[in-house]
C-alpha cells in the first residue's frame, strides 16, 4: 500500500499544483541576509503563537520593511522546529500579478502541502476519484477535505503573505471569512502579512492579536555590512579606510528609516562608487525620502539605456510567473523582423543587470537556474 501511495501522491499533486509557492519560498528565504530577523523569531508573541495552539497573528508593515523575507525566515524557523508529520507549516505569498487567482487555486494549493505531508486513503480516494472524472474541484469539494485534514494533525500552522495584494476585494473578504471559521473550528495557527493603513483589511483582522513588522536597526546595519563585505570593488575601497566604511554604515541607516529597500538602492549607488572621495560625496546626496530615492535609481539610468531597462522592468512585472535570467534575455532579444533568436541575439547578463541599477533581483533557485524579481514594484506600478 505505501508503494502505491507514493507515485499517487505525486500525481495528485502535480493535478492539483497551480501555484509553486515552495519556489517563491526558497527564493524569498535566499534573499535575507544571515543574521536578520532574529528579532521577530524571538519575539515574545512569536514564540507564544507557534507554542500555544489556537493562535492568530497579524503583522502589518509598510512597504520596504521586509515582510515576505520576514514570513519566509518564520516557515523555515518552523519547518526546523516541527515535525511535518504532527504539526504541517502551509504558507501561500499572494501575488498582485496573479489577477486571475481564484480561492479554489489558493484552497488546492494548501491541500497540496497538506498531502505532501500525509496522504489517508480516504483523501486519496476522493481526489482520484474527482480526477478520473476529469473534474476540477470546486470551492466546496476542497473544503471539507482540508478541514478534515488539519484536524487529524496534533498541530497545524497556516502563514500567509501579502492579503493585501489580493486584490478582488469581494474574493479576499471571502478568503478572510473562511480562513476565520477554519481558526475557529480547527487545530489552526494563523499568522497573516499584510501593508498597513489599508482599513478594509485593518477592520477584518480586528479578531486577531497585531505584531507590527517595524524599523529594526541591527537588521538594516547587518544588511549593510554584508553588501560591503560581498562587493569586491566597494570593500577594497572602504577596507583602507574604517572611519569612512563606519560613516558609509552610519549615514546609510540613517537615511533608510528602517526600510530595506531603501538601504538597498543606497548600497547600489555606493557600491558603484569609484574612490573614497566618490563614495564621501556620495552619501551627502543621498535622498532622505523612499520616493526620492526611487526617482535617484531611475535618474541614474543612462539615457541610452533607458529603453531596455524599462523593457526588462515591464517583462518581469507583467509576467504571470517569476521569469528566469536566461527567459528574461530571450525575452529582450524579440525582433519583429526576425523569427529564431541567436545567441548573439542575448544581452550580456552583467549589462542587464549594470542598466537597472539595483532595481531587479536575481537569486538562485534549488536547481541553480537565476530569477529575476523587482525590488520595487509599488514604485513603478504606482509611479
Amino acid at each position: 500500500m505505501e508503494e502505491e501511495a507514493i507515485p499517487i501522491r505525486d500525481i495528485l499533486i502535480d493535478w492539483l499544483s497551480t501555484d509553486n509557492v515552495q519556489k517563491k519560498q526558497s527564493t524569498l528565504y535566499s534573499m535575507c541576509t544571515y543574521g536578520t530577523g532574529s528579532w521577530f523569531l524571538h519575539h515574545p508573541q512569536f514564540v507564544h503563537w507557534y507554542e500555544n495552539q489556537g493562535e492568530v497573528l497579524w503583522c502589518p508593515g509598510f512597504p520596504g520593511v521586509g515582510k515576505s523575507c520576514i514570513m519566509s525566515l518564520a516557515v523555515h524557523h518552523l519547518q526546523g522546529l516541527k515535525s511535518m508529520d504532527e504539526s504541517p507549516v502551509l504558507f501561500y505569498y499572494f501575488d498582485y500579478k496573479e489577477e486571475l487567482r481564484t480561492l479554489e487555486n489558493i484552497f488546492e494549493t494548501l491541500l497540496c502541502q497538506l498531502i505532501t505531508c500525509r496522504l489517508p486513503d480516504n483523501t486519496r480516494r476522493e481526489l482520484t476519484s474527482l480526477k478520473a472524472r476529469k473534474y476540477r474541484p470546486a470551492f466546496e469539494d476542497l473544503i471539507p477535505i482540508i478541514e478534515r485534514e488539519i484536524n487529524s494533525y496534533k498541530q497545524c500552522f497556516i502563514l500567509i503573505d501579502a492579503l493585501d495584494e489580493f486584490t478582488l476585494e469581494e474574493m479576499r473578504n471571502m478568503f478572510i471569512k473562511y480562513i476565520q471559521k477554519l481558526f475557529n473550528e480547527s487545530k489552526v495557527n494563523l499568522m497573516i502579512f499584510s501593508r498597513d493603513n489599508i482599513p478594509e483589511i485593518t477592520e477584518d483582522m480586528q479578531w486577531a492579536k497585531r505584531l507590527d513588522i517595524i524599523d529594526h536597526t541591527e537588521d538594516i546595519q547587518c544588511y549593510i555590512e554584508n553588501q560591503i563585505d560581498n562587493t569586491k570593488k566597494i570593500k577594497w575601497l572602504l577596507n583602507e579606510a574604517p572611519s569612512i566604511q563606519q560613516e558609509v554604515v552610519e549615514t546609510v541607516l540613517s537615511m533608510s528609516k528602517g526600510m530595506f529597500l531603501a538601504a538597498h538602492l543606497h548600497m547600489d549607488t555606493i557600491c558603484n562608487c569609484i574612490s573614497k572621495a566618490d563614495v564621501l560625496e556620495t552619501l551627502k546626496k543621498l535622498p532622505p525620502k523612499l520616493n526620492e530615492t526611487y526617482d535617484a535609481a531611475i535618474q541614474r539610468i543612462k539615457t541610452d539605456d533607458v529603453n531596455l531597462a524599462f523593457k526588462v522592468f515591464s517583462w518581469i512585472l507583467h509576467s504571470r510567473r517569476p521569469l528566469t535570467f536566461l527567459e528574461l534575455r530571450h525575452a529582450l532579444a524579440i525582433q519583429a523582423n526576425k523569427d529564431i533568436i541567436q545567441n548573439e541575439d542575448l544581452f550580456p547578463e552583467q549589462y542587464i543587470k549594470s542598466i537597472c541599477v539595483g532595481l531587479i533581483t536575481i537569486q538562485s533557485e534549488s536547481d541553480g537556474s537565476p530569477v529575476v524579481g523587482f525590488v520595487c514594484k509599488y514604485f513603478i506600478i504606482f509611479r
